[in-house]
């Protein structure tokens, strides 16, 4: 058995996968750091969350670009 098949999970159905891939809008906040460049889709699909949750570090980050 080759080390990628050890390594690969096996998901009974795609819905699990795709549950074990979610991550919350606050995690994904706390990864941006100092000097980040941060690419968001534009128009109705910004994500909301997201955005509240890296402006409540607002005050702790510095040159982090946000492009729409």
């Amino acid at each position: 058995m080759s080390l990628l098949q050890r390594e690969r999970k096996s998901y009974t159905t795609w819905q699990e996968e795709y549950k074990s891939k979610m991550t919350s809008a606050e995690e994904i906040a706390r990864q941006v750091r100092n000097d980040d460049v941060v690419m968001l889709a534009g128009g109705i699909n910004i994500p909301h969350e997201f955005s509240v949750e890296l402006s409540k570090r607002a005050e702790e980050l510095r040159n982090v670009t946000i492009c729409l």
